[in-house]
């Protein structure tokens, strides 16, 4: 599951629907996005890593982390000295790392959007 800004779920809908001249119905699909993804990240506590998509690139590896170091835990094989990078990206991820970051995220939910540039 990801994270998204208001921002970024704002970019998404404006690609999807075109700008609110071209759409009356823009405000709302803007509404409707914005109140899935604050659900989605309602759900946070439920989750043992969170990825905060904000850098694709840093994103990407941090996900390459979480399932090899899952892979490795599951192997039951002693980690090697080459894992510990791997398995401490992965950790930087766990739910109790990002928690302040998700809580940060899902408060900016609740302000209001930032006006729109025409």
């Amino acid at each position: 599951n990801r994270l998204r800004h208001r921002r970024e779920a704002e970019k998404e809908a404006e690609k999807q629907v075109g700008r609110s001249g071209e759409n009356p119905n823009y405000e709302e699909v803007i509404r409707r996005r914005l109140d899935g993804a604050r659900k989605e990240i309602e759900k946070y506590p439920e989750y043992d890593y969170i990825l905060v998509n904000d850098r694709l690139e840093q994103s990407i590896d941090d996900l390459k982390a979480i399932v090899a170091a899952a892979r490795i835990r599951r192997s039951g094989a002693v980690p090697s000295s080459g894992d510990s990078d791997v398995l401490a990206r992965a950790q930087r991820c766990r739910r109790e790392n990002v928690s302040p970051r998700a809580q940060q995220i899902l408060a900016s939910f609740a302000e209001p959007a930032a006006p729109r540039k025409e």
